[in-house]
């Protein structure tokens, strides 16, 4: 990663951070009602362990008074370029649920997108890379697999995992509130449970 793009991903996570600190935690889910000044985090959760996903880019805007507003933005790298230091543990030699849920419900689900985990490269950067492999890199971008939502949505959101394989899921969702409203990007890392764990 050049220079200047990890910088500028410090920067975003600097200020997905800060901005969360009136955001709340998904531990708290029905006690935050506080102006949102950036999308709250998911707690996703499998029978195995939970983790918490901030988002990994936003666009939202909050009313500071009842005549202004202000706009807080932040953007990393595609998910299936990033680091995943966490990850939720299912086993996939039977049908296993994993559920997420906001620290504030969103009103809307634009996607939940599924992608294979073979497909993680955090050391994909374009400024290394030719124009050919730069454009194989972004047709990979398009290799998921679209779950299907629900007319009508019931936090928290239950997927069922079947596959003996590890993925990369991505959730996109809408907040248009009367004083704060915007899209946040998530996305966490779904692998396979050592058998050996915890005996």
């Amino acid at each position: 990663m050049s220079g200047i793009r990890r910088l500028f991903c410090l920067i975003a996570v600097f200020v997905v951070c800060l901005s969360f600190t009136s955001c709340g935690s998904a531990d708290n889910l029905e006690t935050i009602n506080a102006t949102l000044k950036s999308p709250c985090d998911v707690r996703v959760s499998s029978p195995y362990g939970s983790i918490n996903v901030v988002p990994y880019a936003y666009n939202f805007s909050y009313a500071v008074n009842a005549k202004e507003w202000s706009s807080a933005v932040a953007d990393s790298s595609h998910p299936i370029d990033m680091v995943y230091d966490k990850f939720v543990e299912v086993f996939f030699t039977k049908k296993t649920k994993l559920t997420f849920d906001f620290a504030v419900k969103p009103d809307k689900l634009i996607y939940v997108r599924r992608y294979d985990a073979s497909l993680n490269d955090p050391e994909f950067d374009e400024e290394d890379r030719s124009l050919s492999e730069t454009i194989e890199r972004r047709a990979q971008y398009e290799e998921y697999e679209e779950i299907e939502i629900p007319s009508e949505m019931i936090f928290p959101y239950t997927l069922i995992v079947e596959n003996d394989s590890a993925y990369i899921y991505e959730i996109a969702a809408i907040w248009d509130r009367e004083d704060f409203r915007g899209t946040g990007y998530y996305s966490f890392m779904v692998r396979k449970r050592n058998r050996n764990a915890g005996k």
